[in-house]
């Protein structure tokens, strides 16, 4: 792997010190898949758990937000499971860690951990403007435990992500606008390993709205309904000289399917939101992309 551990931490440090700006507002508190601020397979710019009344530490450090999601791929006999944390750090720095598992029916599970450091340089409506998106920068290392490294892949991985995040209140209904490009080495999320000698920009976009429902209950005030996309990665490597699940021409690049996914969060109360949704991978059995199919999903997040 090309890019060392000292990196990473230099990356973080650097990040630490750069925290103790200005405090920021808070965004939606949810969780993405590996553990970081964001909806399901892409991260948001928000800082998750900057609530300025659930800090302790004289405000440095924000108490954590976690998330648990489960699936079934059935067209290839795979569920899987993912379970995420994180904090924030002085409002401006997030720190995060997820791992995901693979059940594949006649195979081995696969566990992959994610560690992540995230920086917001821009804090939403900043420089007295209610259209200034919130900007965030960030760095996701991710280690396969079951993945064997041979010459062409490694069976761990850095990716770097930049994204910016809005909530558009100026509409009847708060609307919810995020988007960005994360520049990976990783086949299908680290899942198949990682690319030695290549990366990829893949990029990624969020919508969804804010709905009040019952305002007379104490539970279930308001539902998230929403979509999001991130494009597949593409290496200039043939599929022959990497790992081939699905048997895929061998000679063409390598390319893995975009993923397309619709939720629905119900925040059930201030700290808990319970969200179901479908997502789109392509079509399992295709000779041209990795694609894992399609898939049922469900996920549990609370913000202490």
């Amino acid at each position: 792997m090309k890019i060392t551990m000292k990196k990473l931490v230099l990356t973080v440090c650097l990040a630490f010190l750069m925290a103790s700006v200005s405090p920021v507002l808070a965004g939606p508190p949810l969780v993405m898949l590996d553990g970081a601020g964001g909806v399901g397979v892409n991260p948001t710019a928000w800082i998750t758990s900057s609530s300025a009344n659930t800090s302790f530490l004289d405000g440095w450090i924000q108490k954590p937000t976690a998330a648990m999601w489960y699936g079934n791929f059935s067209e290839i006999s795979t569920a899987f499971s993912a379970f995420g944390l994180n904090f924030g750090v002085k409002d401006r720095l997030e720190l995060s860690y997820g791992r995901q598992t693979a059940c594949v029916e006649h195979g081995p599970n696969i566990n992959v951990d994610s560690f992540g450091a995230k920086l917001l340089l821009i804090k939403e409506n900043s420089f007295d403007s209610s259209f200034v998106p919130a900007l965030s920068v960030g760095v996701t290392y991710r280690k396969n435990h079951e993945f064997k490294s041979n010459n062409d892949l490694d069976d761990d991985g850095f990716e770097y992500y930049i994204v910016a995040s809005k909530i558009v209140t100026q509409t009847p209904i708060p609307l919810i606008f995020s988007g960005g490009v994360t520049y990976t080495d990783a086949l299908q999320r680290g899942v198949f390993g990682f690319n030695d000698d290549d990366h990829d920009f893949v990029w990624n976009f969020d919508f969804a709205g804010i709905v009040p429902l019952f305002r007379q209950w104490d539970y279930l005030k308001t539902v998230v309904p929403g979509f999001e996309y991130r494009s597949g990665v593409k290496f200039n490597t043939p599929n022959k000289d990497l790992i081939n699940p699905f048997g895929l021409d061998g000679d063409d690049d390598y390319e893995d399917a975009d993923y397309w996914d619709v939720f629905a969060d119900f925040m059930v109360t201030d700290n808990l939101i319970i969200a179901f949704g479908y997502l789109w991978n392509g079509n399992e059995g295709s000779h041209s992309k990795n694609s894992l199919g399609d898939c049922p999903f469900f996920m549990l997040d609370y913000d202490f």
